[in-house]
């Protein structure tokens, strides 16, 4: 992390000394005598100046941190000269979607400059495991989400859904896919995690109709035909409901590429859901809604639908990874009972949930019949 490059041969030449040999002290004599068996040119006034500079220990700590910001500081400049390269690139003819990616790109590199990950590191398993177990102990982190409203399903499910986790919800046609979907955003939602609704296929006022039924209680036929008008005390439900606040956010897909959804859900991991004080993505969920291909562009690398559908979840699976964040994705189930690209999907998902009965939705929220 020295730049200097005296600076540089010294500090390797005390960490190979002290990796070696375990000692906890270290001189400007034995530097000396190393240095002339491992390494050229080394300037020895140098290293006797910096030696018999007197840095008192109380200030060794803030003189540690000094070096570090300068350090953070150089990675962050070198990555804005990138960035200014790259956005140079970028001709007239560019799209809006190419200048959004090379600024999300952009963000996510500055985010983990500043976060201190290294991705070039190579760690020993254990070397992590104490402190999570220690967080996991005190209740500073968690394994996952817990819906509460499907507690044997959770149970199935291992408990909840997992950091890092894809959990599908497949089924046939109108058997209650988007219903459950959006009654474990509810459930998120309720506890106060932000959720991500990406729905390729509804329009954001049925939805949200939809999201006031459960929460009301009011049927939703007398919401979306808006007969609850009739019923005062409902009328007061609804609108009381209406003004309240819940952190789901609906993002209408529809259409999209598969690389602006992918971009815009990392978009809304970083500004909107942020990291804790470890680094660590604050607990949120994602539910996409639901796995299909959204537009006839995808087709443009001329391969098969089934294989567009995979590279979907491939995507979805290693951006939960990256994130720490359970996702949840709907998929529809063919007549033979299967999803375009399963094997991939299987391979790829923690976990299958196969809705085999149509569901029926009691608006009081309960769901009567489940699996």
């Amino acid at each position: 992390d020295f730049v200097g490059e005296q600076n540089q041969k010294i500090y390797f030449l005390i960490k190979d000394y002290l990796e070696e040999t375990n000692s906890t002290t270290i001189d400007n004599t034995v530097i000396k005598f190393r240095a002339k068996t491992k390494v050229d040119d080394l300037n020895e006034d140098y290293l006797d100046s910096i030696c018999n500079q007197d840095v008192s220990l109380i200030d060794l700590l803030q003189y540690a941190k000094s070096i570090k910001i300068c350090s953070l500081s150089r990675k962050c400049m070198a990555r804005t000269t990138q960035l200014l390269n790259d956005q140079k690139q970028l001709g007239i003819d560019a799209s809006y979607d190419q200048l959004c990616k090379l600024y999300d790109f952009a963000t996510e590199d500055f985010t983990n400059i500043l976060s201190n990950i290294d991705n070039s590191n190579f760690k020993h398993i254990y070397e992590t495991v104490s402190g999570t177990l220690n967080n996991l102990i005190q209740g500073k982190t968690k394994v996952g989400l817990v819906c509460q409203t499907f507690p044997l399903w959770m149970n199935l499910l291992g408990g909840s859904f997992r950091k890092a986790s894809l959990n599908v919800i497949s089924g046939t046609n109108k058997h209650g896919k988007s219903a459950v979907a959006m009654a474990i955003a509810n459930d998120i939602g309720e506890q106060g995690f932000p959720v991500l609704y990406v729905d390729t296929e509804l329009p954001r006022d049925y939805q949200a109709m939809r999201l006031l039924a459960i929460r009301s209680k009011v049927p939703l036929k007398r919401i979306e035909y808006a007969t609850f008008i009739n019923n005062p005390e409902e009328e007061v439900k609804i609108k009381k409901e209406i003004n309240s606040y819940i952190p789901i956010t609906h993002w209408q897909a529809t259409g999209e590429l598969l690389d602006n959804i992918i971009q815009t859900i990392k978009r809304w991991v970083v500004t909107k859901v942020g990291k804790d004080e470890f680094g660590n993505t604050k607990d949120c969920l994602v539910v996409f809604d639901y796995l299909k291909v959204s537009t006839h562009k995808d087709f443009a690398v001329n391969i098969a639908e089934y294989q567009i559908l995979g590279i979907i979840c491939t995507k979805l699976h290693d951006l939960a990874v990256k994130y720490q964040i359970p996702i949840i994705m709907a998929a529809q189930l063919n007549r033979t009972g299967d999803i375009g690209a399963s094997s991939r999907i299987d391979h790829l998902c923690s976990n299958r949930t196969i809705i085999a009965k149509t569901i029926k939705i009691l608006w009081k929220g309960l769901l009567k019949s489940f699996l």
